[in-house]
């Protein structure tokens, strides 16, 4: 007679999963239908001049200017706590160019969000959803200081296309039809601004790049067309100087060091030099020193503080 265990528990198998799909099925709403209106009433990005993100003791704060966003780390209530109870005084936090695309692109995930299913109104429900006090909470005001939306995000509900969230001062969780998880970060470097110059193609002038030996140095002449001056490789020719001025014309890092030894980064002596020079004579200097243990290049930019990660490619693709 042959072991019918293997069918008996593939059978309870199949059964636990029809009960976590009637429990978190997003088609099934088990206190309401799905809302007609918004999740944020006549909501518009571009009313929104601050944000704060923070979940347990870490934040940011990310700060409209002008047509440009900064970010910074923000104290959360938990963290405040903890470093009045250690004594610690609360230092000013450093405010960072961020990555303005990224932050118009998170706030945008809010726009035309419909109100969705209402799952649960019960509060002790809400560590289940995952937008109790752990949850990640997302502020955001606009210039007078007026809050436009104080939400809590959740986890994924079951077709990971969509998201547990609820209002902040309500104990009602709905689930919405689109994933915010991944789209608001409580870590700093992830909002920073990774470009180190953009430069228009016709701004460019002269460009030199050395490494231990071997140098390149090209120039534009005045009818525009571009000339290469002095090479230590005979193969570096006028397509290939082409390729790396496209690459250079806009330099964004793979990453952002913070480091505490910067002898470690080698950019006191350097490895490679890059100057470009614009027709108005203004100098665009970028330094890159040793690699970490990832295989990316440090590098940094004269006039910056910051030391960024050049990506393999990227530097090899720009060597004489």
């Amino acid at each position: 007679m042959k072991n019918k265990r293997p069918y008996i528990y593939l059978a309870i198998a199949v059964v636990a999963a029809l009960i976590v799909l009637a429990i978190e099925s997003p088609r099934i709403s088990r206190v309401s239908d799905v809302g007609d209106g918004y999740f944020i009433p006549d909501y518009a990005t571009s009313d929104v001049a601050t944000v704060e993100v923070a979940q347990l003791i870490n934040g940011v704060r990310l700060a409209r200017d002008g047509e440009e966003w900064l970010v910074s780390d923000f104290t959360t209530p938990m963290k405040q706590t903890l470093l009045e109870k250690e004594g610690r005084k609360i230092e000013t936090p450093r405010r960072y160019a961020a990555d303005s695309s990224r932050v118009e692109n998170a706030l945008g995930a809010f726009g035309g969000l419909e109100e969705g299913v209402l799952v649960s109104d019960n509060p002790e429900k809400q560590r289940f959803y995952r937008v109790g006090p752990a949850g990640l909470r997302v502020k955001g005001m606009d210039a007078d200081g007026k809050t436009i939306f104080d939400i809590v995000i959740g986890k994924n509900g079951p077709d990971m296309a969509s998201t547990y969230i609820r209002n902040a001062h309500e104990d009602k969780v709905y689930l919405v039809h689109r994933s915010l998880l991944g789209a608001f970060s409580t870590r700093v470097d992830d909002w920073r601004s990774k470009l180190i110059w953009n430069l228009h193609p016709k701004q460019i002038g002269r460009v030199e790049i050395a490494s231990g030996d071997k140098k390149v140095i090209a120039r534009r002449d005045p009818d525009g067309a571009w000339k290469i001056v002095e090479s230590s490789d005979p193969k570096f020719d006028q397509k290939r100087l082409e390729k790396v001025l496209d690459r250079l014309r806009a330099v964004r890092a793979a990453g952002i060091a913070n480091v505490t030894d910067r002898v470690a980064t080698g950019l006191g002596d350097p490895d490679a030099v890059v100057r470009l020079t614009t027709r108005d004579g203004e100098d665009f200097i970028l330094d890159i020193g040793k690699t970490t243990k990832t295989g990316k290049y440090f590098a940094r930019r004269e006039g910056d503080e910051d030391v960024y990660l050049l990506s393999k490619g990227f530097v090899d693709s720009i060597q004489p």
